[in-house]
C-alpha cells in the first residue's frame, strides 16, 4: 500500500479508534501521523472537532490541554488514549440533526434546546455561521448568570470549553456550545468518569501500553481515502 494510502487512512482510523474505543487502533494511527510534520500538524488542527463529535462533555478537559501549549508527544497520545476510553456521547451532533428536522420532534421535544441550536443556525451561509458563533461566544462569555451559573462551580470550566471550541468548525460546534448553556459540564464527573473508564481498560488488560497493529484495518479507509473512493467506484 502506498505511504499516502496509510497516512490518509490514519487520519480516518483514528476517529474510527476514538469511537470504538479501541487504543491498539489510536496508538497505531496516532504514531503513523505523528511521524510525518504535515500530518501531525493535522492531527492538531483536528482534535477539537475529535472531542466535539465523540465525546462533547470533555471540551473542558480540552481546553486546560490546549491552553499548556504542549510539545511533548507522550502528552499529546496521553490526550488521544484519554479520549479514546472514555464513554462516547453524540448529543451535539443529534441535536444540530434534529434542529434541521424538526418534524421528527413534537412541538415539546422540539422547545428549549432544540429551538436554541436552530435559532442560532438560521444563518445559513458560511459568513453568517462565523458571526452567529462570535455572537454566541460572547453571549456565553459574558452571561455568567444565570445559564453558566446554574452548574453551581462549573462556570470557569465551561467558559474554557467555548474558548477552544470556538476555535474548531463553527457550523459544527453551535451545538456543543448550547449543550453547555443548557445542560452545563461538571468538572468532578468528567474527571471521575475518565478515571474509571481507565481502571477498567487496565483492570481488563493491565498496566502495559496497547500494541501497534500491523496494518491499518480496511474500515479506515472510507469515503475520506483514495483508497476507500476507489473501492466504492469498484464496488
Amino acid at each position: 500500500m502506498k505511504l499516502d494510502d496509510i497516512l490518509f487512512g490514519s487520519r480516518s482510523g483514528i476517529q474510527k479508534a476514538i469511537r470504538r474505543s479501541d487504543l491498539s487502533l489510536a496508538r497505531t494511527c496516532f504514531e503513523v501521523l505523528w511521524s510525518n510534520s504535515v500530518h501531525r500538524n493535522w492531527l492538531k488542527w483536528r482534535l477539537p472537532v475529535l472531542v466535539m463529535e465523540e465525546a462533547w462533555y470533555y471540551g473542558g478537559e480540552l481546553s486546560s490541554f490546549l491552553s499548556s501549549k504542549p510539545d511533548d508527544v507522550n502528552k499529546w497520545k496521553e490526550f488521544i488514549y484519554y479520549l479514546t476510553l472514555i464513554p462516547k456521547n453524540k448529543d451535539a451532533g443529534a441535536v444540530m440533526s434534529f434542529a434541521k428536522h424538526p418534524s421528527l420532534l413534537s412541538k415539546e421535544e422540539s422547545g428549549g434546546l432544540i429551538e436554541d441550536v436552530r435559532k442560532w443556525m438560521a444563518v445559513g451561509d458560511e459568513k453568517g455561521i462565523d458571526a452567529a458563533v462570535q455572537g454566541l461566544s460572547s453571549v456565553l462569555l459574558g452571561e455568567r448568570s444565570p445559564c453558566l451559573r446554574m452548574k453551581r462551580g462549573c462556570g470557569d470550566f465551561q467558559i474554557q470549553s467555548v474558548f477552544w471550541w470556538y476555535a474548531g468548525d463553527r457550523f459544527a460546534f453551535l451545538s456543543a456550545m448550547l449543550l453547555i448553556k443548557h445542560i452545563g459540564i461538571n468538572q468532578k464527573v468528567v474527571l471521575r468518569t475518565r478515571n474509571e473508564s481507565v481502571g477498567r481498560y487496565t483492570k481488563k488488560n493491565g498496566a502495559v501500553p496497547p500494541k501497534i497493529l500491523k496494518k491499518i484495518p480496511w474500515y479506515s479507509f472510507d469515503m475520506h481515502t483514495q483508497a476507500g473512493i476507489i473501492a466504492m467506484r469498484s464496488f
